[in-house]
């Protein structure tokens, strides 16, 4: 039996089939249908009962079971939702010429059309222990060095009983490094004050957007406990191709979570609360910004799940 990838978008195929390889998976079928928020949240009433959508199915047709087990709802045919990508990032981003694949201490180049490495990048740094985040804005491949370590976690309570949900370390990264994404040359990097936040590293119109400061958890908490987070926090504009620093705000830093519409110039500014996200993500503010001006357009309090913003370019 070989891959089956019929029921795969045309334009995917290449690189699924090359990431299937790469995991050395070279038989089964797979199916993918990419939806929007009103097909997910019909097939969650349908399959699952419930009534809104989340990010992701995932049913598995292969796996044995009792009878009263082989159904969508049992959690071995839909995965029990759990942070994973959502809190630290993806591994791998797919161009038309390469997937680019985050392994230990090295970027893969894998060949979009025949799954062979054709390229390894490294940072040339011997501290670099493991590559965190990746990204890929025109030309340039946007890497983070080395996962943040975030202290004063080891005796938490909601840590000790539930540490899937609070591995705030892989949510991170210590240092950006940006290099051609072609010939693997460092163009610049730049040091965290904190952590330069995952889901909250993004590009649009050549600036990269950044957040660099600790998980709201653990400000949360530290409020809580009525003290100040540490100095540094700050949200960056850098200009993507040369780490020049066009601006920077320690005024109203917060969330984790960064988008940008280029349409609109508009930098929105929020968390990123979900069922499968990490434990802190509120979900009780957001702030737009005009990138042109820099100002605050407005900066409101109300609940909300997951942004969305349709306009909003996260291209990263």
């Amino acid at each position: 039996m070989s891959l089956d990838l019929e029921d795969v978008p045309a334009g995917y195929r290449d690189a699924v089939a090359a990431t299937l390889r790469r995991a050395g998976i070279d038989e089964g079928h797979l199916a993918v249908e990419l939806v929007d928020a009103a097909r997910i949240h019909e097939l969650n009433l349908a399959w699952r009962g419930i009534d809104r959508p989340t990010d992701v199915l995932s049913f598995p047709v292969d796996e044995p079971g009792p009878a009263d087990e082989e159904t969508p709802l049992d959690p071995k045919y839909n995965q029990v939702h759990l942070p994973g990508s959502n809190a630290r990032g993806t591994n791998f981003i797919a161009t038309k010429e390469f997937v680019y694949l985050i392994e230990g201490n090295r970027c893969n180049l894998i060949d979009i059309r025949t799954g062979e490495i054709a390229r390894v990048f490294e940072t040339g740094d011997d501290s670099t222990k493991e590559l965190g985040y990746i990204g890929v804005y025109d030309n340039l491949l946007i890497l983070g060095n080395n996962f943040a370590q975030f202290p004063g976690l080891e005796n938490d309570s909601i840590r000790i009983k539930n540490p899937k949900y609070t591995d705030y370390n892989l949510s991170a990264s210590r240092e950006l490094m940006v290099m051609d994404r072609f010939s693997g040359k460092i163009l610049w990097r730049m040091k965290a004050n904190h952590g330069f936040l995952h889901n909250a590293v993004i590009a649009g119109d050549s600036i990269l957007f950044c957040l660099d400061k600790l998980p709201q958890y653990l400000e949360t908490k530290l409020r809580r406990r009525g003290e100040d987070p540490p100095d540094g926090s700050r949200l960056l504009y850098i200009r993507a191709a040369t780490g020049e620093i066009l601006y920077e705000t320690t005024t109203d830093v917060f969330g984790t979570w960064l988008g940008y519409s280029e349409q609109h110039k508009l930098l929105l500014q929020a968390t990123r609360p979900s069922r499968d996200m990490l434990n802190g993500e509120e979900g009780r503010r957001m702030i737009a910004f005009d990138t042109g001006t820099r100002e605050k357009i407005w900066d409101r309090e109300f609940r909300y799940a997951n942004p969305r913003l349709p306009e909003v370019s996260r291209r990263s």
